[in-house]
């Protein structure tokens, strides 16, 4: 993942991904803290979706993008809201930044694991059905959902299990091997390939939808092409859609989103997750 400190905006940038390809519901969320370290509280967002009293629906935890450093919890809220327009818990994600002294990817990944497994363990009080939890990231944030489906799970037979059910990668970063941004947020704690999902795949993964433009330089396509082969290997479930025109974050030119690949992306993301079960109520 070749990523330049002044890039950083960009891959985390709000007008790229909160671009809806309909309208939002003016959901407020109800927030939740579901971790604490020392003198940090991380949060939780959920929106639920009006008349949904009193049922279990399935969710989906929304991870952002920001290159492991930038980021806050409001930049979820947008496709957290556009799961409640599925019919959907929508459910944004705050997790720990990288700050190249004592919090790295590493935090951010048990931040993510400890998240979905709060929000099983807390399905009742959420109204989420608990075997219809879903991961979303974009860029950093797809790293995130996609590791916590990486590592086994001790606490999965005790109904707490980190494991989504399914994941959906935007433009996500699979293949970390030869990243030289990632060895200076680890500050030594770790090796590329220990935080690389590509290096985990295993039978069994959860059922995965990628997407990701040809022209991305931040993410690059041969990392989710690597990803996507390997997953089939294993026998899961994987589908890989490369929108030729677009970069990183659906950008068509700097700073500009393909609209239209925006909505395209949302809307295959909602087809796939109902086609593994996320059906409408």
């Amino acid at each position: 993942m070749k990523i330049l400190l002044p890039l950083i905006a960009v891959l985390g940038a709000t007008p790229g991904i909160q671009a809806a390809p309909a309208a939002e519901p003016d959901l407020p969320p109800r927030e939740f803290v579901y971790k604490r370290i020392g003198d940090i509280a991380l949060k939780i967002a959920v929106f639920t979706p009006p008349g949904a009293t009193g049922r279990k629906l399935p969710a989906v935890a929304v991870f952002h993008g920001g290159g492991w450093s930038l980021g806050k919890l409001e930049w979820t809220f947008g496709d957290a809201r556009r799961c409640t327009a599925q019919g959907w818990i929508g459910i944004g994600v705050q997790y720990r930044l990288s700050n190249q002294a004592d919090i790295t990817p590493l935090e951010a990944m048990a931040d993510a694991r400890d998240a979905i497994r709060w929000i099983r363990l807390h399905a009742a009080e959420l109204g989420v059905e608990p075997k219809h939890v879903a991961a979303l990231g974009w860029s950093a944030g797809g790293h995130l959902a996609a590791m916590t489906a990486a590592l086994v799970d001790p606490l999965a037979e005790f109904d707490a299990s980190a494991v989504p059910d399914a994941l959906v990668l935007w433009f996500p970063a699979l293949s970390l091997e030869l990243d030289n941004w990632i060895p200076g947020l680890l500050c030594g704690r770790a090796d590329r390939r220990q935080i690389s999902p590509d290096q985990y795949v295993r039978p069994g993964w959860p059922p995965t939808i990628i997407l990701t433009g040809r022209k991305d330089t931040s993410t690059p396509v041969q990392g989710a092409e690597k990803f996507h082969r390997l997953m089939l290997a294993a026998g899961n479930r994987c589908e890989l859609h490369v929108y030729e025109t677009v970069g990183h974050s659906f950008e068509d030119t700097p700073g500009h989103i393909d609209e239209a690949v925006s909505a395209d992306s949302k809307q295959r993301s909602y087809d796939f997750l109902r086609a593994v079960g996320f059906g409408p109520p």
